[in-house]
């Protein structure tokens, strides 16, 4: 009975404790909901607003490539004309005038304060979505209900997903008018983890779903509560161990060399226990020693990095010494814009950088030429057909490598278009502005750098395939865009439009 008893009150505790900690995680919830929907003066916001366009014109190198002055004016007037905002709609406006400027690697963020909010108290839609085209499809489902798998969504509490997509698409950043990398990010998997930064999370969402029935294809609404961070936790996929970003082999039945590169981070690199100088050096012995007909390298979904990798690998397909950038610039001054309203804050790297500017760029920029001499090519470099596979997770550094191979090397594109375009790209280094009343940053990359290409086919968008082939939710197969592409090397396949 002693035993009973105490079981009994050690229970009760755990109940008392459990209800305690999700008392605590509703207040904590309901607090960060308040300052997300705290609403700003109309001067705190035109202070704001004015603070955001006076940084990005003094440290942006390339603020006007794809918006004329006339327009960014136009744009900021607005938003200062819209009067009192609440902290939520603000953050989406100044997210629409960043994503209309067209720079991909312009990034603005809510208050870091706010970050615990999106990772662990706000309400998690049930279902998780993933974006094809225009048609989005179940791809987890959190409700143990296998009637959901694979149902197509129409609509979410009471929007259409045609207008959530056309309005996510104004709040994603990109480089120039190109939406592939937009299209690529909600075809990942982040649909969920978009909708409710940018509309208010609910405790319960209604769908709008065509589902697989007895009889057929049947259209059905359901309303399903949300998960907060407690319940959903154990429901999440674990997260996979770090794997390889860098894999060479040999398709012997077409003699080909596929080379995948998933990353230019070196900490993605690092994580996988590689190490990217000494793999595509070894990489590359083989390739010479086995001398394959073709080579594959598989740039899709690879995000980027250092720009330093992808001129080692360029270094072997070259036969000319050769250069990946013709020109930097940068435009901002650390120490005259200290004299001013900012500061914008800038790493070491940097104001070693600003040393060494020359003037003379364009629009009044510092010329920067440090690392645009030409480099030698590797003496055993590969001289056979190039095939280089993109999609619109292709982006910075690798929608770079992408351009530079289709130019110098003549390598043929196969894929989507990128998500990076071949046009001079802002990027590197990131000075940070902290806007003074409602704590929004805005990350400025501070570097514009000009490629050693020719004029690209079509400006502000991405880099074309001349194969083009896409992913299809019906397929079965493990990477059918591959084995596509085999097929067609081999000379048995169609080249699929």
């Amino acid at each position: 009975m002693e035993r009973n008893g105490l079981l009994y009150y050690f229970l009760l505790a755990l109940m008392l404790l459990a209800q305690l900690s999700g008392f605590g995680q509703s207040k904590k919830r309901d607090g960060y909901r308040q300052q997300l929907d705290k609403v700003y003066t109309a001067e705190a916001i035109a202070a704001d607003v004015d603070y955001f366009y006076t940084s990005l014109q003094t440290a942006h190198p390339d603020l006007y490539r794809y918006v004329s002055p006339t327009e960014m004016d136009s744009m900021v007037a607005d938003l200062k004309g819209k009067g009192s905002l609440s902290l939520q709609v603000f953050f989406n406006e100044i997210n629409h005038i960043a994503t209309t400027i067209g720079c991909g690697h312009l990034m603005v963020s809510y208050p870091k304060k706010l970050v615990p909010y999106f990772a662990k108290y706000a309400y998690y839609p049930p279902l998780h979505i993933e974006m094809h085209d225009s048609t989005a499809i179940v791809k987890l489902n959190l409700q143990d209900d296998e009637s959901f798998d694979n149902a197509i969504v129409h609509s979410i509490n009471g929007q259409s997903i045609d207008s959530i997509q056309v309005k996510m698409g104004t709040l994603l950043v990109r480089d120039g008018y190109n939406q592939a990398a937009n299209n690529w990010f909600l075809q990942e998997g982040w649909f969920n983890e978009l909708y409710i930064q940018y509309w208010p999370d609910s405790s319960q969402y209604t769908y709008q779903l065509e589902m697989l029935g007895d009889s057929g294809w049947i259209t059905k609404t359901v309303t399903l509560p949300a998960y907060d961070y407690q319940t959903l936790k154990p429901k999440r996929p674990k997260r996979e161990k770090p794997e390889p970003q860098l894999t060479i082999k040999l398709d012997d039945y077409t003699n080909t060399a596929i080379l995948t590169i998933k990353s230019f981070d070196h900490l993605e690199i690092k994580r996988g226990r590689q190490s990217f100088g000494k793999f595509i050096k070894e990489a590359f012995w083989r390739i010479y020693q086995d001398q394959p007909e073709q080579l594959i390298i598989d740039l899709r979904s690879n995000e980027g990095g250092s720009s330093f990798f992808p001129e080692i690998i360029i270094g072997f397909l070259s036969e000319e010494p050769y250069r990946l950038y013709r020109n930097m610039e940068i435009r901002y001054s650390s120490k005259a814009y200290k004299k001013k309203a900012g500061p914008i804050k800038v790493n070491r790297t940097y104001r070693s950088m600003e040393k060494h500017g020359e003037a003379g760029g364009t629009n009044g920029n510092y010329k920067f030429d440090r690392f645009t001499g030409k480099i030698k090519s590797n003496p055993f470099h590969y001289a056979g057909t190039v095939y280089v596979m993109v999609n619109g997770g292709t982006y910075s550094a690798a929608s770079e490598l992408a351009c530079y191979l289709n130019e110098h090397v003549e390598a043929v594109i196969v894929g989507g278009e990128t998500g990076g375009t071949c046009d001079p790209i802002t990027a590197g280094m990131h000075g940070i502005a902290k806007l003074p009343n409602t704590g929004i940053t805005v990350h400025i990359p501070l570097v514009t750098y000009y490629k050693d290409i020719t004029q690209p086919r079509q400006a502000g968008c991405g880099l074309q395939p001349d194969i083009p082939q896409y992913f299809r939710p019906t397929d079965s197969i493990p990477d059918p865009e591959l084995e596509r592409l085999l097929e067609i090397i081999e000379g048995q396949g169609l080249k699929v439009e």
